[in-house]
């Protein structure tokens, strides 16, 4: 665990405790772009609005939010590609959900992901140390870091989102 930290549950609230409280509405809209992004092409603005029933000038004005700003990734079109972790264009990792082949920013990405889309996904490549006792040599080199096994990284995704995205 998190130094320090001993639980899924108390490490869950600890990394949520560093990330900005999401409104109603930052999270309304997030949760519409990761469904969006889940079907394998860029998003418009305008599909946003239609799917949410508002303006698009809201919809503008919300990704603006500094909250989903961080989160989001267009192209030079205005398309969003990318979205707190889920992009649909190629990256390191690749998984598949309905048969649709969509990237994560990171490993870890793809272990939450599917929470979120309330799918199963299948994913092809996650990088993970062959033991604990090299994940463990190269965690002491990194400053704030831990070591966790995959079916942790699993529940602690689990946690976070049914806290984040979920509330």
């Amino acid at each position: 665990m998190l130094r320090g930290v001993s639980t899924l549950s108390a490490l869950a609230s600890e990394l949520l405790a560093r990330l900005p409280t999401m409104t109603d509405e930052e999270r309304r809209l997030g949760l519409e772009v990761y469904r969006q992004l889940a079907r394998g092409e860029p998003v418009l603005r305008l599909s946003l609005a239609e799917a949410l029933d508002v303006p698009t000038h809201d919809v503008d004005e919300l990704l603006g939010h500094p909250n989903l700003k961080c989160l989001t990734y267009s192209d030079n079109d205005g398309r969003i590609i990318g979205f707190g972790g889920l992009a649909v264009r190629k990256m390191p990792h690749r998984f598949r959900i309905d048969g649709r082949t969509l990237y994560t920013w990171c490993a870890w990405d793809s272990r939450f992901l599917p929470g979120i889309l309330d799918h199963e996904a299948e994913v092809d490549y996650i990088f993970f140390f062959p033991d604990r006792n090299n994940a463990a040599a190269w965690a002491r080199r990194q400053p704030d870091t831990t070591v966790i096994s995959v079916s942790e990284a699993f529940e602690l995704g689990r946690l976070m989102v049914r806290t984040r995205w979920r509330s």
